[in-house]
């Protein structure tokens, strides 16, 4: 019988995990391998490192599920070859997407949920991505339509917001982040309307602080900024961000009227903020709480009876 190459040895199924031929050298670091390591092996070496890591169930700032239930992973286990992206290729794949965004738009009292435009992202910062290009991309052109200059955006956030500092320095925008002091550890109206003006693309409240976790103040932000607008005609919205449900509003120029601004907010549900043609969002109503759809290609309410009924 024929002496086993060493490559069959490497895959005995005799070895003892450890005590094989794999662990005879270190993982590589930087250079491609020369030789093919058995699974199992990769697999126990990999898994020994990430051990140095910091338990996740112990991780409360994480806005990461830090436990799952086995059903999860098994779905996790059979799609893992899946190009999620590629919808046409995996359409059932971007049906329950779609559910998925539907049900959190629901949940965030749309009235037609089932109309609700969102997209799935890799976390949180690639939503804040997104939602921020749609808040500079409006401004730009509501700017533009002015004859104004649009050299000098900038954003309003509570502290401690990493998200919001990379985009600002991708984007390059001013970031106007209101720091803790003292006792106050969010953001306050008084703090959002001392640093707002017209070239502010959006107010970003969190619902969570990464700190504390305290819910920031919302309504009260959105009524400031409403009285604002009736006293100096600077139309003004805000936004609270959230790990996988945003809601992105916009500042502008606009007159002193109590209408409502035609640059009403939208939901992201669950990360994206794209403006796609000939689809519908939900618009949050700030007084009440409720919400109305209003065209994606322009931000604008969808009728007159809609805003009268929020």
């Amino acid at each position: 019988m024929a002496d086993k190459s060493a490559e069959e040895d490497l895959f005995d199924p005799n070895d003892e995990t450890y005590g094989s031929a794999d662990f005879l050298t270190a993982l590589p670091k930087t250079e491609f391998p020369q030789k093919v390591r058995a699974p199992r092996s990769a697999y126990a070496a990999v898994k020994d490192e990430l051990m140095m890591d910091g338990n996740a169930r112990q991780n409360l700032a994480t806005f990461c599920q830090t436990w799952e239930e086995p059903e999860v992973h098994q779905l996790m286990d059979d799609c893992i070859d899946k190009n999620m992206v590629d919808k046409d290729e995996y359409p059932q794949t971007a049906a329950i997407e779609a559910r998925c965004v539907h049900i959190l738009a629901d949940l965030w009292n749309s009235p037609e949920a089932e109309n609700t435009l969102g997209t799935s992202t890799t976390g949180s910062s690639e939503a804040a991505m997104l939602g921020g290009m749609a808040l500079l991309w409006k401004w730009r052109e509501r700017r533009r339509a002015a004859g104004l200059s649009t050299d000098k955006p900038n954003l309003i956030c509570g502290p401690v917001q990493v998200c919001w500092h990379k985009f600002a320095r991708y984007w390059d925008i001013e970031l106007r982040e209101i720091p803790m002091e003292h006792d106050r550890l969010i953001m306050t109206p008084d703090a959002v309307l001392s640093r707002a003006d017209e070239n502010t693309i959006g107010v970003l409240p969190t619902l969570g602080v990464t700190f504390t976790g305290q819910y920031e103040p919302v309504q009260a932000v959105s009524a400031a900024l409403d009285d604002l607008q009736a006293r100096t005609g600077l139309v003004t919205s805000s936004s609270s961000t959230m790990a996988v449900q945003s809601t992105a509003f916009r500042l502008s120029r606009g007159n002193s009227s109590r209408e409502p601004s035609t640059d009403s907010p939208c939901l992201i549900l669950p990360t994206g903020c794209a403006h796609g043609a000939g689809r519908s969002r939900p618009t949050l109503c700030p007084p009440t709480g409720r919400t109305w759809p209003y065209s994606a290609s322009s931000c604008a309410p969808a009728s007159a009876a809609m805003r009268q009924a929020c």
